[in-house]
């Protein structure tokens, strides 16, 4: 009996540790923002992968190697540690998934990218800031997500750095994540897209000309 009870925690346990890798996994490859090798996601899929190696060892010695039969009741232990462990995490990867593809929504239909290509089209130049799009081109410049407060930030190309640097004009947008924090983006239209055209990614500075 006790053993069937080892077996059915360990499966169950081992299911969900594969199920919250599987979901982390599809949600960085999915996530053109590149989301695998941010913090949490990486550490996130180092955990689980610990986690499956101490359940397969954990099985190996219960059920192949005599001598640890006897006495295993820490393995039950151990089974139900990794199972809230999993868990816990599969809880935390999924919030960080319902948050980007919320994001990446928000993002995609952002008004305020197609008002400035619209501009920049019908001038011949991009707008010296946010403010001339309105009410022309943007009836207001946005301002909440959710309840939340979005900073909009707005620059010139020439006065971009680093890999953005070259650029017609950048948006940059500070958006609160599930967790609280905040993650910006920076919207960069000399790149091949799809809203309108351009590439958002995910940044943790940016020096800006022309604020607001």
């Amino acid at each position: 009996m006790m053993r069937k009870l080892y077996v059915w925690v360990g499966l169950g346990s081992l299911t969900l540790t594969l199920l919250c890798l599987g979901l982390l996994l599809y949600g960085s490859w999915t996530d053109p923002l590149g989301g695998l090798m941010l913090g949490h996601k990486f550490l996130a899929v180092v955990l689980l992968l610990t986690i499956m190696a101490a359940q397969l060892l954990a099985a190996f010695l219960l059920f192949w190697v005599p001598r640890f039969r006897p006495g295993t009741g820490p393995l039950l232990v151990g089974f139900a540690i990794t199972f809230w462990a999993s868990l816990a995490v599969l809880f935390s990867g999924l919030t960080g998934l319902v948050w980007e593809a919320a994001t990446l929504r928000l993002l995609a239909n952002d008004p305020v990218v197609a008002a400035i290509a619209a501009y920049e089209a019908d001038n011949g130049t991009p707008p010296s800031s946010l403010d001339a799009l309105v009410p022309a081109y943007l009836p207001a410049k946005p301002e909440q997500l959710q309840n939340r407060p979005i900073t909009y930030v707005y620059s010139l190309g020439e006065s971009a750095v680093g890999a953005n640097a070259g650029s017609r004009w950048l948006l940059r947008v500070e958006i609160f994540t599930a967790g609280g924090d905040t993650v910006q983006f920076v919207f960069t239209p000399s790149l091949p897209g799809s809203v309108p055209y351009g590439h958002w990614s995910r940044v943790a500075s940016l020096t800006q000309a022309v604020v607001d």
